[in-house]
């Protein structure tokens, strides 16, 4: 649910959301009114693009972590057997190196997506790069 509105203080989004619970949802709620400012966002992929869902809380000052679980062209390429030079693998690795570039910190599971300049395409400084 997405709410301009104060939760659980209106009785209306309480009440449904109590309704939907009752029946076996499960109820994320989102409120844009009242709510308190965040400071750090930290967004898992697949896929990378969710790093977009904060652009409003980054516009006010909020951090955004990306955590890359998989990378999204590599994934493609062991799925489809498709090789780097193919267009949509291209096409793939700028829209990561924009979303790359968005976040304030990357972190990876493992070093394996690393390279000696922290990534392939040399977008990333050594400095926003955790392995976690």
């Amino acid at each position: 649910m997405v709410v301009f509105s104060y939760f659980p203080f209106d009785p209306r989004i309480r009440r449904e959301a109590e309704a939907l619970a009752d029946e076996g949802y499960n109820i994320d709620i989102l409120c844009l009114k009242g709510s308190h400012q965040n400071r750090i966002i930290h967004v898992h992929n697949m896929l990378e693009i969710l790093i977009f869902t904060a652009i409003i809380p980054k516009i006010f000052g909020a951090k955004l972590i990306l955590n890359l679980h998989d990378t999204s062209p590599e994934v493609y390429i062991a799925k489809y057997s498709v090789q780097y030079s193919h267009p949509i693998i291209k096409f793939m690795i700028l829209i990561e190196k924009i979303f790359i570039k968005f976040a304030d910190l990357i972190t990876t599971p493992n070093k394996i997506e690393l390279t000696p300049d922290c990534t392939k395409s040399k977008i990333v400084s050594c400095e926003r790069r955790v392995i976690a």
